[in-house]
């Protein structure tokens, strides 16, 4: 063996993936390097890392300066986790062979054995060639098992938007959480009344909220994703792998003859023929006896003065008897239950001002979240630095120290996801309490005088849920909703403010703005309105 000292280049690398584990795993690797460099009494020179996969050549920059230092006779020796982060493609790693085999590198050294350029280089190719081979078969296999998958009717990639992975058997299911809300919203596009913006505004309006991803996700779903699924076959049972069309097991969101009739009427839309009737409340309820959609037809009698009429009833399963409801007092019990939620002008504009101010003040706002989680967290973070004391010391081994290490670190990461999340939620409740507020005061009086295309409106953002029963129409409104009708101060429109630019006002007031708060923060659903409509 050469007797030239050894001067070492540590390499810690960490596939492409999620940053966050990136991160942990380059980090446990070097918190090795430091332990075989405290025991060996290795010189080391520099200290790499990166995240890059190594499958394919030249892709790695960290690595190609590991290899002109080596070259240039900056180091001689190499100390790595294992020869698989050196490389995994034949390129790379016959050229550190020959540099091994040339004397160039004078030792790679790995926590279980080192390699010589004398009596190891043969032992190095064969495991260099086996991290290249093993690249491979991994390819062959993934590929092969999502072959077999899609052989069986499942779908072989990620799971489309209203569905899960079973993690057992790994079966798509229709997602419990969103699957119900997007047939839902499929309902209201077959009617041929509700338009795919409308749909899709009342889907999110409903709570829909996208898969949270590491990269993000938990937002309302987006235009462009509805329309893709809408015209996506997957949605009826049949999805498309490597060329060829395969039935799928999965259970569709809608049938084929619902498929063709949604198509039909995109088509319809795109050539923008002006409809012969417009109904407002079409697609609005369901049906109080056998859960259907209640549809509208308009019929015109021309015996004398030409008159149109127009009904709501069921769209009809066997056995139910499709009463029908005439425009007009559909119109009469929905502003009914819009007159009992209505809310004195004063009020409103008091309490949004009074929202205003508290939305002014966000510092004062994250320092109160801050001071709930302070205490627990700081006592986390002593823990942490313990341990690494306790480490250096050398009582705790290091797969004791690194399991602690990464709990202590998962809980410092959840409270400051906890305190985001808090402050997020407080910027929700007080939009919605916001909206609220401003549909109470102005809902009436815009569905009274508003346009038909405004009613609708209205009446979508008043409630998701309205079940028509023989005549008589339920709505199951919003927790806040519901207790302002219930409110009594509400039903006096006369009380004065105060004082217009303070906290002050009617003795009532702080306590019914406290209740609706309350019924906004403990149910925690949205109230998103229209902005053609406000």
């Amino acid at each position: 063996m050469n007797n030239r000292p050894l001067v070492f280049l540590t390499y810690a690398r960490k596939s492409s993936v999620g940053k966050s584990k990136q991160v942990e795993s380059i980090a446990d690797q070097e918190t090795i390097f430091r332990d075989i460099q405290a025991r060996d009494s290795l010189r080391i020179v520099r200290w790499l890392n990166e995240s890059r996969s190594a499958k394919k050549p030249d892709q790695r920059p960290v690595y190609k300066e590991l290899v002109d230092l080596l070259r240039a006779g900056k180091a001689n020796s190499i100390l790595v986790w294992h020869v698989n982060r050196l490389a995994r493609n034949p390129k790379e790693a016959g050229e550190l062979q020959q540099l091994l085999h040339d004397g160039v590198i004078q030792c790679i050294k790995t926590p279980e054995r080192d390699y010589f350029p004398e009596d190891h280089a043969l032992l190095f190719a064969v495991e260099a060639a086996m991290a290249t081979q093993y690249t491979r078969d991994l390819r062959r296999d993934v590929r092969r098992g999502t072959d077999e998958k899609a052989a069986r009717g499942w779908y072989p990639h990620k799971p489309k938007e209203g569905y899960i992975v079973d993690p057992f058997t790994k079966e798509v299911l229709p997602d419990p959480q969103r699957f119900p809300l997007l047939r839902r919203a499929i309902e209201l596009l077959v009617t041929g009344e509700t338009s795919v913006p409308q749909a899709l505004r009342q889907l999110n309006a409903m709570g829909y909220r996208t898969q949270r991803t590491v990269s993000g996700g938990n937002k309302p779903l987006s235009r462009s994703s509805f329309y893709r699924m809408i015209n996506d076959p997957f949605y009826m049972g049949v999805f498309r792998y490597r060329g060829e069309q395969i039935q799928g097991k999965h259970q569709p969101l809608l049938s084929k003859i619902e498929f063709s009739r949604i198509r039909q009427n995109l088509g319809r839309s795109l050539v923008a023929r002006e409809r012969k009737h417009f109904h407002p409340y079409a697609g609005l309820a369901v049906c109080g006896v056998c859960g259907c959609l209640i549809t509208a037809e308009t019929h015109t009698k021309k015996t004398g003065a030409k008159r149109s009429y127009t009904y709501y009833h069921c769209t009809g399963r066997k056995g139910c008897p499709k009463t029908s409801i005439d425009e007009e007092s559909m119109k009469v019990q929905i502003l009914s239950q819009l007159d009992q939620c209505r809310l004195d002008p004063a009020f409103v504009d008091w309490a949004l001002g009074v929202l205003e101010r508290e939305g002014a003040d966000q510092r004062k706002l994250e320092q109160v979240v801050e001071e709930t989680t302070s205490g627990a967290e700081s006592l986390v973070r002593r823990r942490l630095e313990s341990l690494q004391v306790m480490r250096e010391d050398g009582e705790v081994s290091r797969e004791e120290y690194l399991e602690r290490k990464a709990k202590y670190q998962a809980e410092i990461e959840d409270y400051a996801e906890k305190r985001l999340a808090q402050v997020q939620k407080v910027e929700r409740d007080r939009e919605t309490l916001k909206n609220i507020l401003v549909f109470c005061r102005d809902a009436y009086d815009r569905f009274t005088h508003g346009d038909q295309y405004g009613r609708k409106a209205i009446v979508r953002e008043f409630s998701n849920i309205y079940v028509l029963t023989q005549g008589v129409l339920r709505i199951s409104l919003h927790p806040a909703l519901d207790r302002i009708r219930r409110f009594e101060p509400s039903k006096n429109r006369n009380l004065q403010v105060a004082t217009a630019n303070s906290d002050a006002g009617h003795p009532c007031w702080r306590a019914m703005l406290d209740a609706i708060r309350t019924d906004v923060v403990s149910h925690d659903k949205g109230f998103p309105i229209d902005t053609y409509v406000w």
